[in-house]
């Protein structure tokens, strides 16, 4: 049994989409595979009874930081030590590491690490990291630049796979729509600034990515956590239009990442997307691979890692480096 292991069950979509491009892979070539996810929404009797079932261990997303506290990257040194003790094939694919700053969370993180059987990052900074500490690796590129494919294959529904009560509900969201939108993607942050302080900072980006006061605006909502904050980012663009003189009502758009698959969810934003300003790192990535112009806010290390990798990648060789982990580290399991 395949145990994939990482930030699940956490209404976070661009976790789960790492979960489900891995478990798509798997199943291609082990058709007959059981899969179990396993995170910290699992109980404890729960960890022991799926890693004593489990065979391999399969590490995906960004584990290791210490922002919001000191008890992730405990919890994930914890697991890994188990799956160790219990024998399991312990792979860490296309890893994130980071913010991490706290001494004993980089020795957690380390020591981890040091016990996985192999190892691949998806950043320079993550490459950089493990270089200092010693761990052979291989660094390629996140998991989701593997759903690329050449955009003038995809011309019609059809070409995205999209469920025929999606597109209905796809058809009723965007029926006023006369022309694209910018697209706004927005993270919580865990209690780090004032209620003033992110009032400001939201009528700055609404200022920036509203040139046309009286044009609609997408939300695009990759993690339920992110919910109060796009509902107070649409109360200003209200207020924004008001005292711009915008009288009649303008149709924004909310999308819940999480109602679509993946190839739905890039059906959206190529059909319907002007540009994609986003805090969430599979947003930008989502929004790219659907040639959108991505404006990063680079609240976290692996933003501006996404920056770098498109400065100097196209999206064919990002999809290679993303592929390159089945082969360099995944595959070599089996």
């Amino acid at each position: 049994m395949f145990v994939l292991h990482g930030y699940l069950n956490h209404g976070n979509y661009g976790d789960e989409l790492l979960a489900e491009i891995v478990e798509k892979r798997l199943k291609k070539y082990y058709p007959e595979a059981e899969f179990q996810r396993l995170s910290s929404k699992n109980s404890l009797a729960e960890h022991f009874e799926i890693l004593n079932k489990g065979q391999y261990f399969i590490c995906l997303g960004g584990l290791f930081q210490d922002k919001t506290s000191l008890i992730t990257p405990l919890y994930y040194f914890l697991t890994t030590w188990l799956a160790h003790v219990k024998g399991m094939k312990i792979i860490y694919l296309a890893q994130g590491i980071g913010p991490i700053e706290h001494p004993l969370s980089k020795w957690l993180c380390k020591k981890a690490f040091k016990l996985a059987d192999f190892v691949s990052v998806r950043d320079k900074s993550s490459d950089e990291f493990l270089k200092k500490a010693g761990v052979s690796h291989f660094y390629g590129a996140d998991l989701a630049w593997t759903l690329y494919s050449n955009k003038n294959l995809r011309q019609t529904p059809e070409d995205y796979e999209i469920r025929p009560e999606i597109k209905s509900k796809i058809d009723y969201y965007f029926s006023s729509f006369k022309s694209k939108a910018p697209i706004l993607c927005l993270k919580k942050e865990d209690n780090e600034y004032s209620d003033e302080y992110i009032e400001r900072f939201l009528n700055r980006v609404i200022e920036e990515i509203l040139v046309k006061v009286d044009s609609p605006l997408i939300l695009l909502e990759m993690q339920d956590i992110d919910s109060e904050l796009h509902q107070k980012a649409l109360h200003l663009i209200r207020k924004y239009r008001i005292a711009n003189n915008v009288v009649h009502e303008v149709q924004d758009i909310y999308l819940k990442a999480t109602e679509f698959s993946p190839n739905e969810l890039l059906y959206c934003l190529d059909k319907y997307g002007e540009s994609m300003t986003s805090m969430r790192l599979h947003a930008l990535i989502l929004g790219h691979i659907a040639g959108l112009k991505c404006l990063a806010i680079a609240t976290e290390p692996k933003i501006s890692d996404f920056i770098h990798q498109i400065d100097i990648y196209n999206l064919e060789t990002l999809k290679d480096r993303a592929e390159k982990h089945y082969d360099k580290v995944l595959f070599l399991n089996f």
